[in-house]
C-alpha cells in the first residue's frame, strides 16, 4: 500500500473579514460585558430597594396610596 502525497494549494494569506468603523477588541467585549453586569446589578439591587422603602405621606397629594393617616 503506497500514500500519494496529497496536493496541497500554494500557501495563501487568510482573508479578513471586513473590519467595520470600530472593530471589536478583547478589552472592548470586556469593558462592555462588565458595562452590562453593573448595570444589571445596580438596577437589579437598587429598583426593589427603592420600592421596598417606607412610604411616607407626602402631604396632600393625591397619589397617596396608604392609609388616612400617614400610619403604616
Amino acid at each position: 500500500m503506497t500514500t500519494e502525497p496529497t496536493l496541497q494549494a500554494p500557501h495563501e494569506p487568510r482573508r479578513q473579514l471586513p473590519q467595520g468603523r470600530y472593530p471589536a477588541t478583547p478589552f472592548g467585549i470586556w469593558a462592555l460585558a462588565v458595562l452590562v453586569v453593573l448595570t444589571g446589578a445596580i438596577l437589579g439591587v437598587g429598583i426593589p430597594l427603592a420600592l421596598s422603602g417606607p412610604e411616607t405621606d407626602p402631604g396632600d397629594s393625591e397619589f397617596w396610596v396608604g392609609p388616612e393617616d400617614g400610619q403604616l
